[in-house]
C-alpha cells in the first residue's frame, strides 16, 4: 500500500466508472452547500475524480459541477494504471463510494478504500448489501439521494479536519478483510462457510442478506408475470406525503426513485389508473387486470411543484387530497408545527401538561430532539381536538419559541392557482377536510363541517373534483359510522384510509360502508417492494403468516 501523503487540502476523491445508476449530482449538491456555508476556497476543499469518471449520462461532469455552482473546486483525469491510482487515493482525506445498482452486491472498491488512512463516504440504500456490512463500521454510510445527509457528513469532517484532525484506517471492519471472510466461523455457521463476523453479527447479515436475496428473486419478471395473471379485480393504491426538496428542507419521497417506479411500472404494462375510475370499476366488480392507482395526501407546495410534473412526465394519473384551510392560507398543519417548536427551541429539556398528564423530555442530543417530538405528535393523536392545539400553544411558550401564523417554507402549500394548473398535467384533487383534525377526536357539528365545508370549497376552486374522501390519519380507530354516513349524504363515491391492503370488488361491495374503506399501502422507497406490493406477493407473504399462527 502506498504511504499516505497528507497536505493542507480536504480532498474528496473516487477512482472509477460513473455508470447510468452513479448520479453525482447529489454529492455535489451537498458539496455546494457545505462549500459556501464554510466560506471554502478551491485551496481548502476539492473533489478530485479519475477513470471513466469524466461523463453522466452524455453530459460532462465539469457541466454539472458548473450546473451547481462548484466547476473550480472539482477536476477530473484519465484511467491511470493501478499503482498509479492507489497513490492517487493515498492522497485522499476522504474516499466516496458511488451506488450500486444492485442492493445484493457490495462493490471491490470498498474492501480497498478500508485498507487506506481515509475517511470512507459509502453512498448505499438502507438494508442494502454495503449498508448492512459498514454499519458498525465506523464509515459514513448515507443514501445515495440523501443530499441533506451527505452534507452534514462532509461538514463535519472538513470542520474535524479544519481542526486539526486527520483521519486513520477505519475501525470496526476486521470482519470485512479477506482473511476473515476466508476463514470458517463454525460458531455461527454449521455448513462451515466463511462468516463476516462474530455470532450476532453475521447472523443479522446474512438473515438480512437471503431476505434481499429472495425478495430479488421474487420479484424477477420470471415470478412476478404468472403472479400477475391473476389479478383480475384487484388494484394497488399507493400513496404519499412530501417530496423531497432540500432547498426547502422538505424531506419527503426522493424523486429519483419515484422516476425508477413509474418507469418500471410503465415498462412492465401496469394500468395506470385514476381513482374515480377504480371506484366506479369496483362498484361494477370490473377492475382493470394489474392496475396502479396513486394518491397524495394534504395540499404541500413541493406536491404541485415537484411531484405533479413526474407524474405528468409518465402520463400517470393522481389524486392529492388537499384540505382546504390549508390552502386558503388559514392555517398550517398542528403536526409541523410540532416539528417547528423542537428544531427552532434552544432549551435544553421540555415539559408540557397534556390532558391533564405531564410530559416532560431532554433535548441532549438531536436522537432525543427527534424522539421527544415524535412522542409528543402520536400523543397528540389521542385526545380532543381542541386540548391537542392548546397543548401544542403550551409547548411553544414554554419552548421560547414563537410560532408564525403562516406556515415557514418548509411547510407551506400549493395555491388555488397553482391546483389548476397541475390538473392540465392530469392531477386530480380530493377533500381532505377544513383543518385536519382527527375526525373521531372532534364533535358532531365539527366532524359535519368538515366533510361537507370541505368538498363544496373544493368544488367551487377546481375543474374536475375528485368525489372521494381521504380521512385524516386514516387509521381504524380515527372514523366510523358517523363519519360514513355524512360521505355518503354528500353522494361521494368512497373514500381512501392508510391502512395497507388491495382494493377489491368483494371488500368495497361487502355492504354500504365497502366503499368507505379502500385500502392503501404507502409507497416503498424500493423498487423490489414495489413490485413487492403491485404482483401482489405481500399479498402471499400475509396468507403464509397467517397459515403459520
Amino acid at each position: 500500500m502506498p504511504a499516505p501523503r497528507p497536505g493542507p487540502r480536504f480532498v474528496l476523491a473516487y477512482a472509477g466508472t460513473i455508470y447510468l445508476d452513479r448520479d453525482p449530482r447529489p454529492l455535489f449538491q451537498a458539496a455546494a452547500r457545505v462549500i459556501r456555508e464554510s466560506g471554502l476556497l478551491p485551496a481548502d476543499f476539492g473533489i478530485e475524480l479519475i477513470g471513466n469518471a469524466d461523463n453522466y449520462g452524455g453530459v460532462p461532469v465539469s457541466t454539472i459541477a458548473q450546473e451547481e455552482g462548484i466547476s473550480a473546486f472539482v477536476t477530473t483525469g484519465p484511467p491511470r494504471p493501478r499503482q498509479a491510482a492507489m497513490e492517487f487515493l493515498a492522497g485522499a482525506t476522504m474516499l466516496v463510494s458511488l451506488p450500486q445498482d444492485s442492493h445484493l452486491a457490495i462493490p471491490s472498491k470498498i474492501y480497498e478504500y478500508l485498507r487506506f488512512e481515509a475517511w470512507v463516504l459509502a453512498l448505499a440504500e438502507p438494508g442494502s448489501a454495503t449498508a448492512e456490512a459498514l454499519g458498525q463500521s465506523g464509515v459514513d454510510v448515507v443514501a445515495p439521494d440523501d443530499v441533506d445527509g451527505m452534507a452534514r457528513v462532509l461538514a463535519g469532517r472538513v470542520r474535524a479536519f479544519r481542526a486539526g484532525s486527520r483521519p486513520g484506517r477505519p475501525t470496526g471492519v476486521a470482519h470485512l478483510s479477506r482473511r476473515a471472510q476466508a476463514e470458517p466461523s463454525s460458531s455461527c455457521s454449521p455448513t462451515g462457510w466463511g462468516c463476516p463476523g462474530p455470532p450476532p453479527q453475521c447472523r443479522s447479515l446474512c438473515v438480512s442478506f437471503v431476505k434481499r436475496l429472495v425478495l430479488s428473486a421474487l420479484t424477477a419478471p420470471l415470478i412476478t408475470r404468472p403472479l400477475r395473471a391473476v389479478t383480475a379485480g384487484t388494484a394497488t393504491v399507493f400513496m404519499l406525503h412530501r417530496f423531497r426538496e432540500t432547498e426547502r428542507g422538505s424531506l419527503g419521497y426522493p424523486v429519483p426513485v419515484l422516476r425508477r417506479v413509474l418507469d418500471r411500472l410503465r415498462r412492465d404494462r401496469y394500468h395506470f389508473l385514476d381513482l374515480e375510475a377504480l371506484a366506479q370499476g369496483l362498484a361494477r366488480g370490473e377492475v382493470p387486470r394489474e392496475s396502479v392507482v396513486f394518491t397524495i395526501d394534504d395540499g404541500y407546495l413541493d406536491q404541485a411543484e415537484i411531484g405533479a410534473p413526474v407524474f405528468a412526465e409518465f402520463d400517470c394519473p393522481v389524486t392529492t387530497f388537499v384540505t382546504t384551510g390549508f390552502l386558503d392560507r388559514q392555517l398550517w398543519f398542528w403536526w409541523d408545527r410540532i416539528e417547528f417548536v423542537f428544531q427552532q427551541t434552544r432549551r435544553a429539556a421540555l415539559g408540557v401538561d397534556l390532558n391533564g398528564r405531564r410530559l416532560e423530555w431532554t433535548l441532549d442530543s438531536p436522537a432525543a430532539r427527534a424522539a421527544a417530538q415524535e412522542d409528543f405528535t402520536v400523543r397528540c393523536k389521542s385526545v380532543p381536538d381542541p386540548e391537542k392545539h392548546a397543548a401544542i400553544a403550551r409547548l411553544a411558550t414554554d419552548a421560547e419559541v414563537e410560532l408564525p401564523v403562516a406556515a415557514p417554507p418548509a411547510y407551506a402549500p400549493m395555491s388555488w392557482e397553482q391546483a389548476r394548473r397541475c390538473e392540465d398535467g392530469g392531477m386530480r384533487f380530493g377533500p381532505h377536510t377544513v383543518t385536519h383534525p382527527i375526525l373521531s377526536r372532534t364533535t358532531d357539528a365539527v366532524v359535519a363541517e368538515e366533510l361537507a365545508g370541505s368538498w363544496t370549497r373544493l368544488q367551487a376552486e377546481v375543474r374536475r373534483p375528485m368525489p372521494v374522501y381521504c380521512y385524516p390519519n386514516g387509521g381504524p380507530e380515527d372514523f366510523g359510522a358517523r363519519e360514513i354516513a355524512i360521505l355518503s349524504r354528500l353522494g361521494l363515491l368512497g373514500a381512501v384510509v392508510g391502512d395497507p391492503g388491495y382494493a377489491t370488488p368483494a371488500r368495497f361491495r361487502a355492504g354500504p360502508e365497502g366503499p368507505f374503506r379502500i385500502l392503501r399501502f404507502d409507497l416503498p422507497e424500493s423498487l423490489p417492494h414495489v413490485v413487492q406490493c403491485t404482483a401482489r406477493i405481500e399479498h402471499l407473504k400475509t396468507l403464509v403468516r397467517r397459515k403459520g399462527a
